[in-house]
This record gives structure tokens, C-alpha cells and sequence, in this order.
């Protein structure tokens, strides 16, 4: 029928294969046998086979013997059995003999079966299956609406005209231009977490494969990135994708794992055998059979250290698409369950009771992989409250504002159902288009700080597409690599005035009592600034809630806007350079990392993910300074006092150079530099700017009080960034690292 619809001549064949499925009382077997096997006619495919015959022309005796089989077995009050020795008539079988009866000119027949098929309506509208089941069934209601009104599958029509068009579009050549600069794409093998800093971004740069895989504009450049990958081509710092994952150690990530394997699958790799590792039997022995938050598992079927949707979410697609539905049953009924009555999904695993654009795309992506009516409502539950999010100019909610990488995903999940949707998806993809820049990127959002983003264009690039990660896919041509991978260590972007951290030496075990945290400042220049506003829970010792940090990815050195990427955990790349607005000037919060892991059996691993993070002694109760600390110039307030709707989250993370997370609870802040304060910290800034002018940071409880990022190392052949130039445009000397704070917790 459908080839017939197209107008495509049927090969005769398929048409012959109806003689052996006849049966001798001229019925068609509901099964595929063979001549000569036990054949039992059925109502519902004799119908189906005469609807098909009869259109197709050519097949009269089959038809006919068909119909007179049809004429036969219909009841007395004008059903159909659904087998034989059936004790009633069932109301799909009977729907779909009417549908044939009619095709065949046997008006008569098909008037007793409709007659019969409207006694069986229930008061909600739908249709009983049969006489034991009462209650309204979807199958058996959309063949009585087929009977009801006249039609079959080879007549009904509903033209849903022309589906609305965007009238403007992102440029995508030019997009993928801009992502593959040499200046940003290092090597043309990774972005770095930082400027200047010889870290790759792992999950970035799984980003951009994605969004260059989505578009089709470089394959060439694409190929390079999974290359690197798969080759376990190193950073400027030695480090591998594998480092980023802990793959093979008991601190693997499931949702880091998960987007590795993901991209193995869309690039046609096999990801059974991707990085040197079997991702996906990583993945099962990833899914947790018990809640141990202190271990990472939220609850039985969370992925180990997967802290947000995103990360289950990955997971789930990932293990789906390598056939492995076997172990991913767990993390699917887990991802079902943190489904929210109104349609959404949170951010945050636990959840953390509020809804996301972003977390809510990618888990509808998920679930459409999964088979079954319980898994298509819930997608189409979260698809209505995603599709009721859009904002008037065509945009989604994010964490940072009216967001173009929420838009983009909201695209992706609309697609899912672009008939229902096509209006709104049109309007989104004219929203990103004008958000493209001259350089082909995006802004992180339509208001703030205005300038292309590389974490926010490639999530941009690749949803306005439309296409899901769980179908995405552009073969590269097989399994083998080509090439060599890694790149120099001196491979550097384009120079940036922000300091670059160094990797110090693992935490000593020294029994001595920490003491406090300390800010240094050096340098007089003031440097890009942009805002956060975020609210966090504070739930799981560690986690930082979305909005409460702005991860960057810009390859200008400049903070960007807070972005949910499909990242891999919370903590993650969440602060690379966390800028927050202060009196005068801005303040380093933070600087991390990809987080360098520990091989097997190398000893205790450096504190680094969110749920994980532990300070190493127990902290003495706020308010209260260590021994020989300088005192608190405020005491920092108890984690608890930050909720989902009010309080900003400060996080200072030392875990890339092996240190703590501490995290305090800013309740009114209206500054960063209030900020600092109320979570505990003293700062004394810089003569130049004042106290609210922060460069470095520093906690004398981990490494002597060591200030990070320290003076970057460079190779000879690396370029040195420009003079720093104070407010007035000339230069300044670096000052001397000096001016402490102390932290009341």
C-alpha cells in the first residue's frame, strides 16, 4: 500500500507471495508461512490483503476467494472473531473487515460491521477491544475511526498544507568556519579549557564533533577531532580523552563515557572499541544497582557521578543505539522517574526540583529511542511543556537568560514531533539566525554580554539542524584512524592576557591543621567581565547548581554567560575562568579543569566531581578561624541558605591542582565582591583597583597557601601574550603576588 501511494509499480514477487499466505477457505494467514505449512486465516490481514490486491490490480481469483472468505465469517450481529474459537467479537478485527467489505463493493457486510463497531464506544470517546476488556483501547479506537468515516490506509488524506519556514536561517558553512579556526581548534584536535593553558576540553570538543557531524560542513576537520580521540592523542599536558572519562577506574564517569561513545556511533566507529576501550561495557558496569551518593550513585540505575540529566541522558542514548537494552533498563526507568507532573525535567541528578529547557530536550531525545506507548507519552508530556517555554522573540530559558544553546536544543526535541511543532521550530531557528555574529558565531543569549562563543556555537550549530543526538549520524568510512593525533605541546590559541594555571604537586599528607583560603592579585589591568545570577540547592556535598556558574569555552579568554552544555557532570569544566561582576573591576572566583585522574592502582585520586569533593579534616564550624588564620571578614553562610529560587552558590575549586572544593551561600549579594564576603572570604585587592579586584586565589590548607593559576610554563617556541594595559590603555607591570583572604569555614 504504501509503494502503491507513491505511485511505485509493486514488484510482482511481493504480489505473488499472497498465493502461499491463501489459505484454503481463501483467508490470508496472519503469519509468514511457507507452501504446505498449517495455515489459519485471520480477519484483520484477509482485510489488508484485499485493500492491497485490489488496488494493485492483476490478483482478481485472490481477491475474490479473499472477500468470500470475509462474506463467510462474519457473525450474525455483524463482528468478526479475532481467531478461531474466539467467543466474541473484537472491534479492531471486525473495523479492519469493514474497511476491506467496503474496498470490495460489499456494502452490505461493511454496514453490519460499522453498525456493530458504534455500539462498542465508551463515554470517554475511545473504543473496547472486546467483551473481557472494557476499557478503551488506542489501537482498537483508530481502526473503528478508519471504519467509521469510510477510509482505509489507501484512501484517508489530510493535508496539513505547507509547514511554516524560517524566514531567515544561521549560516552553517560559516558557523562550521568558525568553529574550526586554527586559533580556536588547537591542532585542529581540541579546544582548550582555558587560554593558553595546554588542557583540553574534552567535552567541548565532543561538541563541536557533533555539531560538525550535524551540519556536513567539514568532514575533513571532523575526522581530525575523532581521530584525536580514538588515537588517545594528548593535550599539551599529556593528558588523553581517557584522563576525562577515568574509563577503566572506579571514578569513571557514565555521562562522560556515554558522549564518547555517542560520538563513536554517529561517526560510524565502533564504540565497543573506541579510545582503546570497550565504552559500552564501561557503561553497564557504569549503572548503579544501589543509591551511595558518598560513591557516586544517586539512586539504582543512575550512572556512576552522572550528577545531571544531561549525563543520564547521554548514557541512555548511548547504550541504546550500541543494542545493548539489556543493561540500559535500569538507567531508562531511572531517567522516566525524575519526570516531573507538569512534563519536565530538572538539572541536577538527585533532582533538584526545578524544570529545564535544556536537561528536558535531551531527555525526550533519550526516551524517543525507546520502544513502547509508556516511553512515547513521556516524551510527548515534555515535548508540551517544552514547546510552552518559548519566549515571544522566538528563544528558550537557560541559565543564561533568553539562550541560544536552549533554543538549539529546544529545536532538536520539537523535531522529534515536527509536525506539531513546525511553527515554533521555525520561529527558533529565526531567533538563532539572528544571534549569528560576522565571524559565524554565536552569542551565548540575546541580552548581556554580546560576542561569539565556541561552547555556545557548537551546541547551536548542531540543534538547529534539528537533528536528535539519538539519530544523528554522518560516517566517516570506517573504523581506522588515520593520521597522527597528537599535537604539540606549544600548540596554543591566540594569546590572551588571563592568566594560566600550572599543575602543582599532589596535596602532601602532612597531619599539620589547614588553615585558610587566600586571594592574591597581581596585575593591573581590568580584565572582560560578564554577570551571574544563579540559584542553587545546594543538594549532594559539592554540587553546583546551573546558574550558580558560568562555564566559558570562549576562545577570547573572556567568561561567557552560564551555559548547560552536554557536558558530562556538574563540576566538570564548570568554572574555567568564572568572572564575576564586582565594584570596579572582577573577580577570579575560580579557575578548573578537567581534572587530572589517577590510573588504576595509583593511589588515592585528587577530589573531582561535584558529590565526590571531601576537604580532607573535618572543617571547623563557620565563623571560626583556624590556627594562624587571619579571621573572616564575614562569616560564610551554611550551604543550606542557598534554595532553588533565591541565594547565590559560591564555589572555589581546587580540584585540577589536586586540592578541595568549598563551596559557601551567598544570601543578598548584590556585588561579586559582596559575594566573597558573605561566603566567608577577606580579600585585600590590588592598590590599584581595591579590594574588589581579584586575579589569583589561594587556600593556605592546601599547598602552603600556594596561588593559583601560577605563572604559566611555556616552550620556547610559544608566542607570550601582550603587555597588560591598565585602565588608561598603557602598560603595566605584573604586581607581586601579596594581598590574602581568609575563609570563616
Amino acid at each position: 500500500m504504501a509503494l502503491l501511494r507513491a505511485g511505485t509499480t509493486v514488484p510482482a514477487a511481493a504480489l505473488d507471495r499472497f498465493t502461499t499466505l491463501q489459505c484454503a477457505d481463501g483467508g490470508i494467514s496472519g503469519a509468514m508461512i511457507a507452501a504446505g505449512d498449517h495455515c489459519e486465516s485471520d480477519p484483520s490481514t484477509t482485510s489488508l490483503t484485499v485493500l492491497a490486491l485490489n488496488a494493485a490490480g492483476g490478483r482478481g481469483a485472490t481477491v475474490d476467494k479473499a472477500v468470500g472468505q470475509l462474506t463467510a465469517s462474519q457473525q450474525t450481529d455483524g463482528s468478526y472473531l479475532p481467531y478461531v474459537g474466539a467467543s466474541s467479537g473484537d472491534t479492531s478485527s471486525t473495523a479492519m473487515a469493514a474497511q476491506g467489505l467496503k474496498a470490495a463493493g460489499r456494502t452490505t457486510g461493511g454496514a453490519a460491521a460499522t453498525a456493530w463497531i458504534a455500539t462498542r464506544q465508551n463515554p470517554d470517546g475511545g473504543f473496547a477491544t472486546d467483551e473481557w476488556t472494557p476499557d478503551s483501547d488506542p489501537a482498537a479506537t483508530e481502526q473503528a475511526i478508519l471504519a467509521l468515516t469510510g477510509t482505509d490506509p489507501l484512501t484517508v488524506t489530510h493535508d496539513l498544507g505547507t509547514a511554516p519556514q524560517p524566514g531567515r536561517t544561521p549560516d552553517l558553512a560559516k558557523g562550521g568556519a568558525y568553529l574550526t579556526d586554527p586559533a580556536r581548534l588547537l591542532g585542529g584536535h581540541y579546544y582548550e579549557a582555558f587560554p593558553d593553558s595546554g588542557f583540553a576540553d574534552f567535552g567541548l570538543t565532543i561538541d563541536a564533533a557533533y555539531a560538525l557531524a550535524a551540519t556536513g560542513t567539514d568532514d575533513a576537520a571532523l575526522r581530525r577531532i575523532v581521530d584525536f580521540l580514538d588515537q588517545q592523542g594528548k593535550d599539551g599536558n599529556e593528558r588523553t580523552v581517557n584522563d576525562w572519562t577515568s574509563v577503566g577506574t572506579e571514578y569513571v564517569g557514565g555521562g562522560s563515557v556515554g558522549k564518547e561513545a555517542l560520538l563513536a556511533e554517529v561517526v560510524g566507529r565502533d564504540p565497543r572499541n573506541f579510545g582503546g576501550h570497550d565504552l559500552i561495557a564501561a557503561l553497564a558496569q557504569a549503572v548503579c544497582d544501589h543509591a551511595d551518593a558518598a560513591n557516586g550513585c544517586a539512586a539504582e540505575g543512575n550512572y556512576l557521578w552522572a550528577t545531571s540529566v544531561f549525563s543520564q541522558s547521554l548514557g541512555v542514548m548511548a547504550q541504546l543505539r550500541a543494542g545493548d537494552a539489556e543493561h540500559a533498563a535500569a538507567p531508562i526507568a531511572y531517567l522516566k522517574g525524575l519526570q516531573a507532573a507538569n512534563g519536565s525535567w530538572p538539572s541536577l541528578i538527585p533532582a533538584s526540583g526545578d524544570s529545564d529547557v535544556d536537561s528536558t530536550a535531551m531527555a525526550v531525545m533519550a526516551l524517543a529511542l525507546v520502544p513502547g506507548d509508556e516511553a512515547a507519552r513521556a516524551v510527548d508530556k515534555g515535548l508540551a511543556w517544552l514547546a510552552a517555554q518559548q519566549l515571544p522573540d522566538g528563544g528558550f530559558p537557560g541559565a543564561a537568560g533568553d539562550s541560544t544553546n536552549s533554543a538549539a536544543l529546544a529545536i532538536q526535541g520539537l523535531t522529534l514531533r515536527q509536525s506539531a511543532h513546525a511553527a515554533q521550530i521555525a520561529r527558533a531557528v529565526e531567533f538563532l539566525a539572528a544571534e549569528q555574529n560576522a565571524d559565524g558565531g554565536f552569542n551565548v543569549a540575546s541580552a548581556g554580554q554580546q560576542g561569539s562563543d565556541v561552547r555556545a556555537s557548537t551546541q547551536t550549530l548542531g540543534g538547529v539542524t534539528g537533528l536528535s543526538f539519538g539519530t544523528l549520524h554522518r560516517d566517516l568510512g570506517g573504523d581506522t584512524p588515520t593520521g597522527s593525533p597528537s599535537p604539540s605541546p606549544s600548540d596554543s590559541a591566540s594569546p590572551s592576557p588571563s592568566p594560566s594555571p600550572s599543575v602543582s604537586a599532589p596535596p602532601s599528607d602532612s597531619p599539620s591543621a589547614p588553615s585558610s583560603p587566600s586571594v592574591t592579585a597581581s596585575g593591573g589591568s581590568v580584565p572582560p567581565t560578564s554577570s551571574t545570577t544563579g540559584a542553587g540547592a545546594g543538594t549532594g556535598a559539592g554540587q553546583v547548581p546551573p546558574g550558580s556558574d558560568t562555564g566559558s569555552g570562549s576562545d577570547t579568554g573572556t567568561a561567557s554567560d552560564s551555559l548547560a552544555w552536554t557536558g558530562t557532570d556538574v563540576l566538570e569544566l564548570v568554572v574555567p575562568g568564572l568572572l564575576l561582576t564586582a565594584a570596579g573591576g572582577a573577580v577570579l572566583v575560580a579557575t578548573a579543569d578537567a581534572t587530572p585522574r589517577p590510573r588504576a592502582g595509583t593511589g588515592d585520586p585528587p577530589a573531582r566531581r561535584a558529590r565526590r569533593i571531601r576537604l580532607c579534616r573535618p572543617r571547623p564550624r563557620p565563623g571560626r578561624p583556624r590556627p594562624g588564620a587571619t579571621p573572616a571578614a564575614a562569616t560564610a553562610l551554611p550551604i543550606e541558605q542557598c534554595t532553588t529560587t533565591s541565594g547565590v552558590v559560591l564555589a572555589v575549586d581546587f580540584s585540577h591542582w589536586g586540592g578541595p572544593l568549598l563551596r559557601s551561600c551567598g544570601t543578598t549579594p548584590t556585588t561579586g565582591y559582596q559575594l566573597l564576603n558573605q561566603g566567608g572570604w577577606k580579600t585585600t585587592g590590588t592598590q590599584h583597583d581595591g579590594p574588589a579586584f581579584i586575579c589569583r586565589i589561594g587556600y593556605s590548607g592546601h599547598q602552603g597557601g600556594t596561588q593559583y593559576p601560577t605563572r604559566p610554563r611555556r616552550s620556547a617556541s610559544s608566542p607570550r601574550p601582550p603587555p597588560r594595559t591598565g585602565r588608561t590603555g598603557t602598560p603595566t607591570r605584573a604586581r607581586t603576588p601579596g594581598p590574602t583572604a581568609s575563609w570563616g569555614r
